[in-house]
């Protein structure tokens, strides 16, 4: 996502390690891409094995790229999820495709992958942090050890899109960005992006990211 790295330009901060939750298929598909082009380090978390075979090739030429297979959850072990490609999401959970697709569970799509709390993977550095874990954001915020600068989170649908879906852990997503002090100050497609209030100032923010 473009807005992340021109927010955080416009900040001048520079990200030493970034942080992606559910990242998809390849590296067009991953949101902090043009950090790590800049030389972040990064640890990237997706819970389908076959997206993160496409990203261990695609990030080959970047040793600082840390790539894990697992689901981010409130517990460890293992779970269940159903591969829909993009919209993969873990068993149970109230997810996009399955409000906004109407998406029954097909056992032909389930496969069961490790499951892992956030501070597994968090040792209080990570300066940029990207979720899209289609229902289970609220999970690594539960858990996280680090207060990242730059924090963007799925949190609604496309209502332009006939897409309903409201994140079912959005109460407990907003009392935890303002207990930890971080301010809405984006709104792009389904996604919320916060920044800390400890580095904000909006001045210097792009018009079209304060409008």
């Amino acid at each position: 996502m473009q807005q992340l790295k021109l927010i955080t330009d416009e900040l001048k901060i520079v990200p030493r390690l970034v942080c992606e939750v559910g990242v998809g298929e390849s590296k067009e598909s991953s949101q902090v891409t043009e950090f790590i082009e800049a030389g972040a380090s990064a640890i990237l978390i997706e819970a389908l094995p076959r997206f993160c075979q496409k990203l261990a090739a695609d990030f080959a030429a970047y040793p600082r790229v840390k790539i894990v297979n697992c689901a981010i959850l409130d517990r460890n072990g293992s779970v269940t999820i159903y591969d829909r490609a993009l919209s993969t999401f873990v068993e149970g959970i109230e997810s996009p495709n399955v409000v906004n697709e109407r998406y029954t569970p097909n056992p032909s799509d389930a496969l069961v992958v490790p499951a892992r709390t956030f501070e597994h993977f968090d040792e209080g550095n990570i300066d940029v942090l990207a979720i899209d874990a289609e229902g289970c954001e609220y999970y690594v915020l539960a858990k996280l050890q680090s207060r990242p600068a730059l924090i963007c989170l799925e949190t609604m649908g496309m209502a332009e899109w006939g897409h309903p879906y409201v994140n079912p852990k959005l109460r407990e997503i907003c009392d935890w960005m303002e207990s930890n002090r971080y301010v809405q100050v984006a709104k792009v497609g389904p996604d919320t992006l916060f920044l800390s209030r400890q580095i904000l100032n909006l001045q210097v923010l792009p018009a079209s990211q304060t409008s």
